[in-house]
C-alpha cells in the first residue's frame, strides 16, 4: 500500500436527500459536511452519491477509482 494511501478515500453514499440535486451539487453537500476533514487530513476523495432508486437500478455497482500518482510530482507541477 502506497505511504499517502491513508489520505485517499472513496465515499459511496444513497441518500434521499440526493433526489433533485446535480451531480456537483450533491459533490458541494459532501464537502461541506466534510469541510474541516478535506482542509485537514484528506488528500483525496472520490464521490459517488445516489438516490435510492439510481443505487437500485445499478444494482449496487459503483464506479472504479482512479489510482494516485502523486499529483504534481509525477506532472513535474511545483
Amino acid at each position: 500500500m502506497p505511504a499517502a494511501a491513508e489520505k485517499h478515500f472513496r465515499l459511496v453514499l444513497v441518500s434521499s436527500v440526493m433526489e433533485g440535486l446535480s451531480r456537483i451539487e450533491r459533490h458541494r453537500k459532501v464537502n461541506e459536511v466534510l469541510g474541516k476533514e478535506l482542509r485537514e487530513s484528506v488528500h483525496a476523495l472520490s464521490i459517488q452519491a445516489f438516490t435510492p432508486d439510481e443505487w437500485e437500478k445499478r444494482q449496487g455497482s459503483t464506479f472504479a477509482s482512479p489510482a494516485c500518482l502523486g499529483g504534481g510530482k509525477k506532472e513535474g507541477i511545483s
